[in-house]
């Protein structure tokens, strides 16, 4: 019974181990950037939306296509970089 639990302790490190591995490689293959703060609209407006995230081509599309969309309504839209977002209170 304990060498069933020790081949399964052993089992889950290496699961472990191979799955830290993977993720270490895969950020090499594709590294991902922070992404180009910038504020759209005027920041005493009502209503905020907030987008912090990192950079890729797709993500960059979206925030562009976002920063389109609410260009001409009253909203403030702010795009920070994920190591400058603090969240206080939660």
């Amino acid at each position: 019974m304990q060498s069933r639990s020790l081949i399964f302790g052993v089992l889950l490190l290496l699961v472990s181990i191979a799955q830290l591995s993977c993720f270490s490689v895969s950020h090499r293959i594709w590294p991902q950037n922070d992404i180009q703060p910038n504020e759209l609209n005027e920041s005493s407006l009502e209503k905020k939306v907030l987008i912090a995230s990192r950079s890729s081509e797709f993500k960059d599309a979206i925030v562009a296509k976002i920063g389109k969309n609410f260009k001409d309504k009253p909203i403030y839209v702010i795009v920070k970089k994920c190591s400058h977002v603090h969240f206080k209170g939660l």
